[in-house]
């Protein structure tokens, strides 16, 4: 059962589609329904929209200050 909407900085793990089990990072919630988020993709950090059914929250918190700090934090993940 989800409990709230992940906050920005929360990792999560993608649970749905081709991009299934891959770690992200929660750049903005969108709405009650709707998650921005980044993640990597063959090197490079990528950027999307996600239903909160499809991402599950870790409880883990991170803080980033730009794109190269948060492309490395997900990489060792």
């Amino acid at each position: 059962m989800r409990i709230g909407v992940p906050q920005k900085g929360e990792v999560c793990v993608i649970t749905a589609g081709r991009r299934s089990g891959k770690k992200c990072v929660v750049l903005k919630p969108m709405d009650t329904r709707f998650v921005y988020v980044a993640y990597v993709e063959k090197g490079a950090l990528k950027n999307r929209v996600f239903n909160l059914s499809h991402v599950q929250p870790t409880g883990k918190v991170v803080t980033f200050n730009d794109e190269k700090e948060l492309l490395g934090l997900l990489s060792t993940d």
